[in-house]
C-alpha cells in the first residue's frame, strides 16, 4: 500500500494510481465517516482506493461499510501534475485541525511553501487564498472490501466466515486463508495473515487471541459484541 501510515486513520494521503488525494475522519464522530480531497475532483473510488480505506479503518469493526464524503477543495487545473502538492496541502491543514474545504491555492505559492516544508520536515499549513463557501461535491456508502479477493465481508444474500490477522487486524474470508481447524475454532491459537505470515517463519507459536466472525447478517445491523475470545457481528 502506497500511503502515509497513521494509527486508525485520522488523515491520509493516499496514492491512488497515478494520483495522490488526501482522506481523513477527523471531522466526524463517527470513525468511519472519510472525508475526501481530489484535486480532480473525481466522482468515482476505484476498488483498491476502497481497499485502502478498509485497511486504515480496520480497527472500527462496528460497522462494514464507509461514509464517504467528497469534499470541495482546491482544484487542480488539466495537466498541470500537481496532485501531490494539493494533497500534502489538504493534509498540512487537517494535522492542524483545519478543513480545507472552500479553499484555493496559487499553485507557485504553494509549490514553494510545501518544497520548504519537505526540506525542514515542517507540516505548516499552506499559506491560501480566502476561502469560500461550498457545498460537498457527493456522499456515498461503500462497503468495505477485505482478503485477497477484495471483496466485502458479506452481502444481504451471503453468509461469509472471517478470521483477523493477530498482528496487523486485517480481516480475511476462512475460504481464501489457509487457517487450521484450532484457529477456526477460536482455541486462542495465533493466527499470521498473508501480510504477516514472515513474522512467525522460524518461530514459536505462542498462544494469543484470534479473533472469529460471523456476518450471517445485513451490514445495516451489524454492531461490535465482544464476549471472552470470540467477536461476533449480530
Amino acid at each position: 500500500m502506497s500511503c502515509i501510515q497513521i494509527i486508525v486513520c485520522s488523515w491520509q494521503v493516499l496514492n491512488v494510481g497515478d494520483h495522490w488525494i488526501t482522506v481523513t475522519n477527523k471531522f466526524s464522530a463517527d470513525p468511519n465517516v472519510v472525508y475526501v480531497y481530489d484535486s480532480l475532483h473525481g466522482r468515482v473510488l476505484s476498488t483498491y482506493t476502497v481497499v485502502q480505506l478498509t485497511s486504515l479503518l480496520r480497527q472500527h469493526v462496528d460497522c462494514d461499510r464507509i461514509r464517504v464524503v467528497r469534499r470541495s477543495c482546491a482544484r487542480q487545473r488539466h495537466l498541470s501534475r500537481l496532485c501531490g502538492y494539493f494533497a500534502l496541502a489538504a493534509a498540512y491543514a487537517v494535522c492542524s485541525g483545519e478543513d480545507p474545504t472552500g479553499r484555493n491555492y496559487d499553485s507557485s505559492v504553494m509549490v514553494s511553501f510545501i518544497d520548504c516544508n519537505l526540506l525542514t520536515e515542517s507540516v505548516d499549513v499552506v499559506p491560501h487564498l480566502p476561502d469560500v463557501r461550498v457545498r460537498n461535491l457527493g456522499t456515498i456508502v461503500i462497503d468495505k472490501r477485505h482478503c485477497l479477493c477484495h471483496r466485502p465481508s458479506a452481502t444481504t444474500s451471503t453468509t461469509e466466515t472471517m478470521i483477523e490477522c493477530s498482528f496487523c487486524r486485517n480481516w480475511y474470508h476462512v475460504r481464501c486463508v489457509a487457517a487450521t481447524d484450532s484457529q477456526q475454532r477460536r482455541e486462542s491459537v495465533q493466527w499470521a495473515g498473508p501480510c504477516c505470515s514472515h513474522r512467525v517463519q522460524g518461530q514459536s507459536q505462542s498462544p494469543e487471541q484470534v479473533v472469529d466472525v460471523d456476518v450471517s447478517v445485513s451490514p445495516e445491523r451489524r454492531r461490535r459484541t465482544s464476549t471472552g475470545k470470540t467477536v461476533k457481528f449480530l
